[in-house]
């Protein structure tokens, strides 16, 4: 008797919900300099792919003044 070998069906696991959010100018700084604070943590998140930021350009252009003080 033949042993007959089954392929398993494999189905795509369902995507994963990512939290997308906007960042305050501020949040991120702080998050930067004090890494180890809730600011901190959101950083860490953005890094760890928990969070997705929503930018554009007013938002990029934002970033780009504040960082450059």
């Amino acid at each position: 008797m033949a042993v007959r070998k089954h392929r398993l069906a494999r189905t795509p696991a369902p995507p994963t919900k990512m939290n997308r959010a906007v960042f305050d100018t501020n949040v991120l700084v702080s998050g930067f300099l004090s890494p180890h604070g809730p600011p901190g943590r959101i950083v860490e998140g953005l890094r760890a792919g928990i969070f997705q930021a929503v930018l554009d350009d007013r938002i990029i252009h934002e970033y780009s003044e504040v960082l450059a003080r």
